[in-house]
């Protein structure tokens, strides 16, 4: 079984996120627009968002610890 990783990078413009494999091979990137949030709940739900759009569009079988 292969291991994947989530990466993020939080920024006053985009929160950025990605999956890479075990060999940090970059699988698939994506990004949203975080200059309107506001809160810790926003920011929260913010990155959820980005990595639930990740997981679909990746159609791996992602284990969560």
């Amino acid at each position: 079984m292969k291991t994947y990783f989530y990466c993020i990078d939080i920024g006053g413009t985009d929160i950025k996120a990605g999956i890479v494999d075990d060999k940090y091979n970059i699988l698939f990137t994506d990004q949203i627009s975080s200059s309107s949030i506001n809160s810790k709940q926003q920011l929260k739900n913010s990155i959820l968002a980005i990595l639930n759009l990740l997981e679909s569009k990746s159609q791996l079988e992602l284990k969560h610890a």
